[in-house]
């Protein structure tokens, strides 16, 4: 049983059993709808739009002699039990767990090429990355690592723009034994490896390449300390998967009793423990990495400015946005008012990075399109960060609909990172840290709790969405 529709299942209360039992069949593809309840494999990382076409391994799709295998989900945490296939070209098992919610699998896959199946056929098979017993991270099973992934190739205006088929990573192995995949290491690994070159710095004119971001959603204490180590744990998880660079939530290092806290622990600008935490974690892991907000001293000795600070993967600050706009909000005993512990910023900010410009905002910002406007520029920015602490109350009504908003109107990526849970201040806040592409589509989103969410900046989309819908040169105001 799960709350909510298919298309929208609340993995936290996600329960039941699975079972399954197939005998001499074909499959030619799986739809969207249906793509969606394959989460026990595929995760949230499987795209809303996405149809698995299995025509892509032959003609006649997946055929099969049988499929069987049974399983349990409670709560969200997905357990295989018996999962076999078997076909004309393989026999394959899999057993192992995933956690929905937190967007991770420890799988175990077995896949044996049986003894009259052609070349071509185990080829075909064997591209996928279940063709080794492997245990993997999830950036091994992103969406575009599946066999046979595609894209609508439907080109009208209702559809959405035509999208280029995925490419996938093969792991090769010999047909007469299986091995171990290799974890990929971090970015700061490779770096450091034996005669690796440094890397080329990035022209501006050149086409950014694909590059993988994450945002990491806390639940903030009142401890500064023990803040700070949950949100670097959080960050080496992100690095583990191969992200590039990783947002985290406003007021990440502390959501206090009160709001006047944050003024005691406010930093003079270019020092501090928290600046000096985000500066060695960007170089310990070789990321770009943005500090969602941290309170920083200004000319009132009663407030501090909200400031989100970028790092590059060298350690060194990129760029300071102080928060623009500030939050006020009463319903009921239910009352905000940021104006009596913060001062406004005055000055949009963006800084280039390899995936193209990216703009910096926080929280009650999103409500200010005009904002994103004057951050855009000519060609717009490719990525709109995207940093908060929405209320439950404002967050549910409105948080979703405002990010796929800015996406469409900016004809851009945005990645939000949120807070999301029950403080220990009583505070709740809605959480749903996602990534949407400049069409409007949730790519990934986290609920509730602490995790992390990743996808790619994909170039190709951004210019393919921006070249069949100009509607950033269509401007006239």
């Amino acid at each position: 049983m799960w709350r909510g529709s298919p298309m929208s299942i609340d993995y936290p209360t996600l329960t039941g059993r699975l079972s399954l039992d197939l005998e001499n069949g074909q499959i030619l593809s799986v739809d969207p709808g249906a793509a969606r309840l394959l989460g026990v494999l595929s995760l949230q990382g499987l795209l809303r739009f996405a149809t698995l076409d299995f025509r892509t391994l032959s003609g006649r799709g997946l055929l099969f002699d049988r499929i069987a295998g049974s399983g349990t989900i409670e709560n969200g945490v997905g357990t295989i039990q018996d999962f076999e296939l078997k076909s004309p070209q393989i026999i394959a098992s899999m057993t192992g767990s995933a956690n929905l919610l937190r967007e991770t699998q420890d799988l175990d896959v077995r896949v044996v090429p049986r003894i009259n199946a052609t070349t071509t056929s185990v080829a075909a098979a064997s591209s996928t990355p279940c063709s080794a017993l492997a245990r993997w991270p999830r950036s091994f099973c992103s969406p575009t690592s599946f066999p046979g992934y595609s894209r609508s190739t439907t080109a009208s205006p209702e559809a959405g723009p035509t999208r280029r088929s995925a490419k996938w990573r093969t792991i090769r192995r010999n047909s007469q034994r299986t091995r171990t995949a290799p974890i990929r290491p971090s970015r700061a690994e490779r770096l450091r490896q034996p005669g690796r070159a440094a890397p080329r710095k990035r022209s501006m004119q050149e086409a950014p390449a694909p590059f993988r971001v994450a945002a990491i959603q806390t639940v903030t204490g009142t401890s500064l300390d023990a803040n700070l180590a949950r949100a670097d744990a959080l960050i080496a998880e992100a690095a583990r998967g191969g992200a590039e660079l990783v947002l985290l939530p406003e007021y990440f290092c502390m959501m206090g009793q009160r709001e006047a806290d944050k003024i005691a622990i406010r930093e003079p600008d270019g020092d501090g423990p928290v600046q000096r935490f985000l500066a060695d974690a960007a170089k310990r892991h070789g990321i770009w990495l943005v500090g969602g907000t941290l309170p920083m001293w200004c000319g009132d000795d009663a407030r501090v400015y909200n400031s989100s600070l970028a790092f590059d993967p060298r350690g060194e600050r990129v760029a300071r946005y102080d928060k623009i706009h500030l939050f006020g909000f009463t319903r009921g005993a239910e009352s905000y008012d940021e104006s009596r512990t913060i001062l406004a910023g005055g000055t949009p900010v963006s800084f280039e990075a390899p995936c193209g410009r990216v703009a910096m905002s926080v929280c009650y910002d999103l409500r200010f399109p005009e904002l994103y406007r004057g951050l855009a520029g000519n060609d717009g920015a490719n990525l709109i960060l995207m940093p908060a602490a929405f209320t439950y109350t404002t967050g549910q009504a409105h948080w979703e609909i405002l990010l796929r908003a800015r996406a469409i109107e900016n004809q851009c990526y945005v990645l939000a990172a949120a807070q999301g849970g029950k403080h220990e201040n009583g505070r709740r806040t809605w959480g749903h840290s996602m990534l949407v592409d400049p069409w409007g589509e949730v790519m990934a989103v986290l609920p509730e709790g602490e995790g992390v969410v990743s996808g790619i900046i994909d170039p190709a989309r951004l210019a393919e969405v921006r070249q069949n819908l100009p509607a950033l040169r269509h401007r006239v105001l």
